[in-house]
């Protein structure tokens, strides 16, 4: 082999290192940006329970004060969950 040969080879096994470090970066900063999204999703996810809970609480107050049967298909919490579940597909 020759000596620009050597040289060539060389250089392309370092142009391949810096190849492979550029990649690993991009990874890493793929995975850093794919952990915030689960974060800020599982603290909206538990805001939104909490917040369904509590409207079951009240939902279940007034049937018991008002002994009237509320159609659970038309309440709010229902509509919470649909909108909890447009979040989640809208953030995947």
């Amino acid at each position: 082999m020759t000596m620009q040969q050597e040289e060539a080879k060389q250089r392309r096994a370092q142009s391949n290192r810096e190849s492979a470090r550029r990649s690993r970066l991009r990874k890493q900063q793929y995975i850093a940006q794919i952990e915030s999204k689960v974060n800020t999703l599982s603290v909206r996810m538990i805001m939104l329970s909490d917040e369904i809970r509590s409207k079951d609480a009240i939902i279940q107050t007034m049937k018991e004060a008002t002994g009237i049967y509320v159609d659970d298909r038309n309440t709010d919490h229902n509509l919470l969950r649909s909108q909890f579940l447009s979040d989640v597909c809208e953030y995947a």
